[in-house]
């Protein structure tokens, strides 16, 4: 991998948008980088050490926007921004916490995410958190007490009430599971879900038909995508017709390869 090109430094003071692909970081280069005015940041395929990253995060005091794709030698990483409100991950195996970032607004994750512990310590703002995965990526979500384990509710002692739009993508429909889960996030608004496998029928629909009305969950937009209009997606999308008393839009998205 070649290093940056020395023009980094020259225009330092004024880039907003920086991009970073197929290169190498040295910690002694990035202890000298300092961009006041950037706002957004991506590395991609870079190598890096943990303690380098920190230091160059260190010296984006502007940072609104963070994606970060398979960084080699990545292990894990304490972010602490005032300004810095959307984070996205792909291809990244490691530890994320999240200690202080009161502008944070999302935390997306993308495919290839597996074995990341994301532990979120002070976030107030979070409000939209995804993807959730059941692909054998095996990522973990901390919040306080409350820890979720790929789409399992593992533990569950205070509830996020911050996040109000929710993502997931699974192999196959599992009310239970998406009921479980809805339970951390009192709040949600908006739930969006994908899945790539259909089978069994929902029965969970009806013994636990009542759980929106009880928690009284706000949900008024759910989207579900790649549907295949099998027995166990119409039970899905029939329990938060019934059940979701706020509720304002059901969007079913079908592939058009599901039906040639």
């Amino acid at each position: 991998m070649m290093l940056p090109p020395a023009s980094i430094f020259r225009f330092s003071c004024t880039i907003r948008v920086a991009v970073f692909i197929r290169l190498r970081l040295p910690y002694d280069m990035v202890q000298l980088l300092h961009l006041p005015q950037l706002k957004l940041l991506q590395f991609q395929r870079v190598s890096m050490s943990d303690s380098s990253l920190e230091i160059f995060l260190a010296g984006c005091p502007a940072l609104e926007g963070l994606l970060l794709e398979d960084i080699t030698g990545f292990h894990g990483l304490q972010i602490n921004s005032s300004s810095i409100k959307s984070i996205g991950m792909r291809s990244i195996s490691g530890k994320i916490a999240i200690v202080d970032a009161p502008s944070l607004e999302k935390f997306i994750t993308l495919d290839g995410c597996k074995d990341l512990h994301v532990s979120v310590i002070s976030a107030p703002r979070l409000e939209a958190l995804g993807n959730f995965y059941d692909d054998g990526s095996f990522c973990t979500f901390e919040f306080g007490d409350t820890v979720i384990e790929v789409l399992d509710v593992d533990t569950l002692s205070t509830a996020v009430q911050s996040v109000k739009i929710l993502a997931i993508s699974s192999y196959s429909v599992k009310l239970y599971e998406i009921i479980n889960l809805m339970r951390c996030f009192p709040c949600l608004g908006k739930f969006y879900v994908q899945w790539f496998r259909t089978g069994g029928n929902n029965v969970w629909c009806r013994k636990r038909r009542n759980f929106i009305k009880c928690f009284d969950i706000p949900l008024k937009t759910v989207v579900v995508a790649n549907y295949h209009g099998v027995k166990s997606e119409i039970n899905f999308a029939a329990f938060f017709l019934l059940n979701a008393k706020m509720l304002e839009s059901l969007s079913l998205v079908i592939n058009g390869g599901n039906y040639e």
